[in-house]
């Protein structure tokens, strides 16, 4: 009786214990902490980071932007961001660059799918259209969720070509990223229900040598 008695507790125990465990299975594995992505992000802060660059995750994407960005870099200048459920909109604000504007950064997506990224901007005085483009590498677009690969984010704006004065100012530029929400990984879904039949395996034993 009671072996029973300490049978029946340890298998409860085991059963309380594995619950837990599959309720934390079924919960992705969380991401290596980063550093939110915050407006007002000066320019200043990512040139000044090193060689390694600015890490910071903004709604399920990882952002790495390197010190290239010292074209933007004058007093005031910053970074802001938006992000919703389709798209994502990093701003570089507070500019007074001339001339040409070359620099690049990195996003990282693990769970989204970035399916197109467009460039606006601001200027004054406002002169016929630059030259302007994004350049997408490593891969092309559309991008797959994917830990490891990174997308390389090229942007390239030339002011004004004749370089005749009035000479254009540029004081802003737009990136938006829109993007698709890939579906919950099933890993730890499927690492649970593993989980639940060996658990139902070991008390079917128990009550058979009961």
């Amino acid at each position: 009786m009671l072996n029973k008695q300490l049978h029946s507790k340890h298998m409860k125990s085991l059963i309380a214990t594995s619950s837990l465990m599959i309720a934390a299975a079924l919960v992705a594995p969380p991401a290596k902490a980063q550093t939110p992505c915050m407006s007002g992000l000066p320019v200043s802060t990512i040139v000044s980071s090193g060689p390694s660059g600015y890490s910071c995750e903004l709604g399920g994407l990882n952002y790495t932007f390197f010190d290239n960005l010292a074209e933007l870099d004058n007093p005031g200048a910053i970074v802001n961001f938006q992000t919703s459920r389709q798209f994502q909109v990093i701003t570089f604000a507070n500019l007074t660059t001339e001339g040409v504007v070359g620099f690049f950064y990195k996003i990282i997506s693990p769970f989204e799918t970035i399916t197109d990224i467009q460039l606006s901007y601001s200027q004054d005085p406002p002169l016929p259209d630059p030259i302007m483009e994004i350049l997408i590498t490593a891969p092309t677009l559309p991008k797959p969720p994917s830990p490891v690969v990174a997308l390389t984010v090229e942007t390239v704006f030339e002011s004004d070509t004749s370089m005749a004065p009035p000479l254009q100012t540029l004081r802003s530029l737009t990136h938006t990223i829109h993007k698709t929400p890939a579906p919950l990984p099933l890993a730890g879904a499927g690492l649970a229900f593993g989980m639940s039949r060996r658990i139902k395996t070991r008390i079917n034993m128990g009550k058979q040598n009961t």
